[in-house]
């Protein structure tokens, strides 16, 4: 079963490709990582293993910037 979710809010995201915005995520079950839709900061949309985004920093809650992913990583 295949189970989408729309974010009500774009979540901003560092991906292999450069950074974007999260616009959604597709889960296909138990077998697979969650995939998200992201829209890259030059236009294109991508679809994006879940292992390779990072959210980027909210310095109110003291969460640093993360290292951009190298793609693949496990």
């Amino acid at each position: 079963m295949t189970i989408t979710h729309e974010f009500s809010a774009p979540i901003w995201v560092q991906t292999p490709l450069g950074p974007g915005r999260a616009l959604l995520m597709i889960d296909y079950g138990i077998d697979h990582n969650p995939i998200f839709l992201v829209q890259l900061d030059d236009g294109k949309f991508k679809s994006i293993d879940s292992n390779d985004c990072r959210a980027f920093e909210n310095l109110t809650f003291g969460i640093e910037r993360p290292t951009p992913p190298k793609g693949g990583e496990a």
